[in-house]
């Protein structure tokens, strides 16, 4: 069986009502509050992934982990043309596969209509 679709490319029959998205989500103390938290969670499992994935990576890579984290260590990364140069590769190959990811996606049909 397959639905019915029908193309909804550049077609805006919905207005939106700026007042009222504004009262509704934005100045709704319970959505600040529920998007604070989660910002704060995320924050706090960031760090703590970071602190703990970097402890488990100390005692890997034992004496050959530099403890020296200095002005001068990270300034010698950015400014190395190596880093630059993997950094770019890495984001230039995620951007391409994302947009064959996403062309792939759109090239098999229209979007179904929202009832």
């Amino acid at each position: 069986m397959i639905l019915p679709t029908r193309n909804q490319l550049l077609v805006n029959t919905d207005q939106p009502d700026w007042d009222e998205m504004y009262n509704n989500h934005f100045a709704n103390p319970v959505i600040q509050w529920r998007s604070f938290i989660g910002i704060l969670v995320q924050w706090v499992a960031s760090f703590a992934a970071w602190v703990l994935l970097g402890a488990v990576w100390a005692q890997i890579r034992g004496d050959q982990y530099d403890y020296n984290l200095n002005t001068t260590v990270l300034f010698n990364y950015v400014m190395s043309d190596t880093k630059a140069t993997q950094t770019t590769i890495k984001t230039v190959a995620f951007a391409a596969l994302a947009i064959t990811i996403f062309q792939l996606l759109a090239s098999k049909g229209s979007p179904i209509p929202v009832p």
